[in-house]
C-alpha cells in the first residue's frame, strides 16, 4: 500500500462522496447528461493512480465529491496522458481531473478551471549524488540521461531547458523512479507532489528529491471551450470548497504539507 493509502482507506463517507464510480476505458461519443466522464492517467500519485483496481488519489477524491455535487454520476476514463486533450475536444470526456498544470499550449485547445494548488518540477537524484546539485538549475547544463514522463511538463522543460541533456522517457514516474533506482537513468525529473511521494516509498534505496523548485506550476481541470456551463459549475463547487474547508481537507489527505510550502489557494 502507497505512503497515503492509509489514510485514503481512513476518509470519511462524506467526504468520499456516495458514488464510487468504476474506470472504464475511453470509446462512448454519446454524452449522458447524468454522467460526469471524467478523464484520468492513474499513475501519479498522491494526485491519481490505483489501488486494488479503483482510482484513488487527490483527484479521484475531488471527481466522486464533484459529482456528487452537480447531481451526477461520476464515470471515470482511463487514458493516456497525450490522449487526454484530444478526448476532450472530441467529446469523449467531459473534464480533465488527472494532475494537468495550465501552460500557454494547453490553454489554447482547452479552458481551465480556476487552480487548486500549486506545484512544479523536481529533481530525484541518488543520494550519493547530492552535492551535485546544490543548486538544482545546474541541470540544465547537464550531460545526464533524465527520466521523464512523456508529454508531461517535465518532458517540455528537458527538451527547451537541457539541450545537452538526453530525455528517457517512460510511461509513469513510476517506471521512471525505478530505472533511477537500477542506475539506468541518472536524474528522474516530474511534478513536485509524485517526486516527494516516490523518495518516502524509496527511502532506504538510497535516492531524494532536491529542492528548491525548478519551475512554478498551478494544476487545474480544464473543460472544453465549448461547455461555459460545466466550466461556470466547477469553479462555483471549487469556491464552495474553499470556503468551507472541504479543499484544504484534501489536501491535508493527500498533500499534508501544502500548507507549509504554501501550495494551497486562499480564494
Amino acid at each position: 500500500m502507497r505512503l497515503f493509502g492509509i489514510l485514503y482507506s481512513c476518509l470519511p463517507l462524506a467526504l468520499l462522496g456516495l458514488v464510487a464510480g468504476c474506470a472504464t476505458p475511453a470509446g462512448n461519443t454519446t454524452p449522458d447528461p447524468s454522467v460526469l466522464r471524467v478523464g484520468i492517467t492513474p499513475n501519479s500519485p498522491p494526485l491519481i493512480s490505483k489501488e486494488k483496481g479503483k482510482p484513488v488519489g487527490l483527484e479521484a477524491d475531488a471527481a466522486r465529491l464533484l459529482a456528487q455535487r452537480l447531481g451526477r454520476q461520476v464515470k471515470f476514463v482511463e487514458l493516456d496522458w497525450e490522449e487526454q486533450i484530444p478526448a476532450l475536444t472530441g467529446g469523449r470526456i467531459d473534464i480533465i481531473m488527472s494532475g494537468m498544470s495550465i501552460t500557454p499550449m494547453r490553454q489554447a485547445l482547452v479552458s481551465f478551471t480556476k487552480p487548486y494548488v500549486r506545484g512544479g518540477q523536481l529533481l530525484l537524484v541518488p543520494t550519493s549524488e547530492r552535492r551535485m546539485y546544490l543548486r538544482p538549475q545546474v541541470i540544465v547544463f547537464s550531460t545526464d540521461r533524465i527520466g521523464v514522463e512523456k508529454g508531461t511538463t517535465g518532458h517540455l522543460f528537458v527538451q527547451r531547458q537541457c539541450p545537452k541533456a538526453k530525455a528517457v522517457t517512460f510511461r509513469s514516474v513510476g517506471d521512471a523512479v525505478k530505472s533511477l533506482v537500477k542506475g539506468k537513468v541518472d536524474v528522474v525529473l516530474h511534478d513536485a507532489f509524485s517526486v516527494w511521494l516516490a523518495a518516502a516509498e524509496h527511502e532506504t534505496t538510497g535516492i531524494t528529491p532536491v529542492l528548491p523548485l525548478l519551475t512554478s506550476e498551478v494544476v487545474a481541470w480544464s473543460v472544453r471551450k465549448s461547455d461555459g456551463a460545466l466550466l461556470a459549475a466547477v469553479n462555483a463547487v471549487r469556491a464552495e470548497w474553499i470556503a468551507d474547508g472541504t479543499l484544504n481537507r484534501l489536501l491535508d489527505i493527500w498533500i499534508p504539507y501544502h500548507a507549509q510550502y504554501g501550495l494551497s489557494f486562499t480564494e
